[in-house]
């Protein structure tokens, strides 16, 4: 990373300073934002100045994926050695932040990796366990090509600094009820295997939340949305759901597309703005009975049948 340099003189000789270390910290982090994780962390290379900004950045983004192509086959010796050396720099960024004497606290961490055996998952663990212990606000996790379906650790479904969760292709197997995520303003769930009861704890557990989106997820086949007071977004699609009903008073946006559906509930969505249905129990007697609990509706988009 080359930072631009000023030079002036003095009485002594030429002196070449460098305008950039002196910024402040917060204008300094910003500037790192726009960089990947790798080129922010070898930025603690150009000074003690440049390696505390590091070592206090919020924002840690980790993509297996800018390593390796996934058109290497994984038993490839070279694809190891990456595999290996993305694993070293990883665990190094998070050493160096655990030096510190009061950890920082992270808004982002987006881990990107595929779970091959039961150390990588290990591995997982320990990162994510990490991010945790520094209330990180923004967890992203995206398993996508893993040999083995990682289960997410129930210290997330505790974690009360969660203001936004993204999980991609993950299990949530949890047998405890006590999920609490009471910052939690969005969540994003793709290809993730779960029960009936797990997600309806987890949406009990995530009373503030405004934007929720559930898709491609296995294993549910009931999903019951209610007490969800600020929920303004909802997106529900190709979940194989046998049942959906839903409560939600200040919902503005909603989303379904369940190919498989047989049991549609909506409960009166009085402030909803935009509603996008494709399911086949959308009969014309359905429409013409629900039409009325969407008094505000302006956008309204249909793929149904209309033989009873």
């Amino acid at each position: 990373m080359d930072s631009k340099r000023e030079k002036f003189t003095v009485d002594d000789g030429d002196v070449v300073v460098d305008r950039i270390s002196e910024l402040p910290e917060d204008v300094l982090q910003h500037i790192l934002s726009f960089l990947p994780t790798k080129q922010v962390f070898q930025s603690t290379l150009l000074s003690t100045r440049w390696k505390h900004v590091w070592t206090t950045f919020p924002i840690l983004k980790f993509d297996e994926t800018s390593v390796l192509w996934s058109t290497e086959k994984k038993n490839n010796p070279e694809v190891k050695i990456k595999r290996r050396n993305f694993y070293k720099f990883l665990n190094k960024c998070l050493r160096l932040r655990s030096r510190q004497s009061q950890r920082p606290h992270i808004k982002n961490f987006t881990l990107e990796v595929s779970v091959q055996n039961h150390k990588s998952k290990s591995r997982v663990d320990r990162w994510i366990r990490f991010a945790v212990k520094s209330n990180v606000e923004e967890l992203i996790l995206f398993f996508g090509g893993s040999r083995i379906r990682y289960r997410l650790p129930h210290s997330v479904l505790v974690a009360k600094s969660l203001t936004v969760l993204t999980l991609h292709y993950l299990k949530l197997d949890s047998i405890r009820s006590d999920i609490n995520l009471p910052s939690l303003k969005r969540l994003s769930l793709l290809g993730v295997y779960a029960d009936n009861q797990i997600i309806q704890n987890l949406i009990v557990g995530c009373p503030m939340i405004e934007d929720m989106g559930i898709s491609c997820c296995r294993g549910i086949k009931c999903l019951k949305i209610f007490g969800l007071p600020k929920v303004m977004k909802i997106l529900v699609q190709n979940n194989h759901l046998d049942m959906l009903e839903l409560e939600a008073s200040n919902l503005r946006d909603l989303c379904i597309i369940e190919g498989r559906l047989s049991e549609l509930n909506l409960l009166p969505l009085k402030n909803l703005k935009m509603l996008f249905l494709n399911t086949p129990n959308v009969t014309e007697k359905w429409f013409n009975d629900n039409l009325s609990g969407f008094p505000l509706l302006e956008n309204l988009e249909l793929a149904i049948s209309w033989k009873e």
